[in-house]
């Protein structure tokens, strides 16, 4: 965990957000980092049945904070077993909802605006 320009945010790597319920507890974060080596492709949809989309729902739901999920786009150096470099980076709300997704084999920005803890807990008194 970490904090910048007044934000607090967790960093988890690759599997471990499967771990990440136990890693960081109740921590008050503003968003989660998760950097993967992978991707969604394009036909995948965001589905309630899908492992992926429960796990990001789950962990964004206990931390109640959103997760910003940057994929690895390739340089032919790494690829998946069809030959493809993925990339298609997604950010999933508190409530576990898609906010964003970026296009799946290609570079694309995905730019989000996060709320501070202060300002959260104030909406809620």
């Amino acid at each position: 965990m970490f904090s910048f320009q007044g934000f607090r945010f967790a960093l988890i790597f690759c599997r471990e957000i499967e771990d990440a319920k136990e890693l960081l507890g109740q921590e008050s974060l503003d968003a989660i980092l998760w950097p993967g080596y992978w991707g969604w492709d394009e036909d995948w949809e965001w589905d309630d049945k899908e492992p992926w989309t429960r796990l990001l729902q789950e962990v964004a739901s206990f931390c109640q904070c959103p997760i910003i999920q940057a994929n690895f786009l390739g340089d032919n150096a790494i690829k998946n077993s069809d030959g493809s470099t993925l990339g298609g980076s997604v950010a999933v709300s508190e409530k576990g909802e898609l906010m964003g997704r970026s296009t799946p084999r290609q570079s694309t920005p995905l730019l989000l605006t996060l709320s501070k803890i202060a300002e959260k807990s104030k909406k809620t008194e």
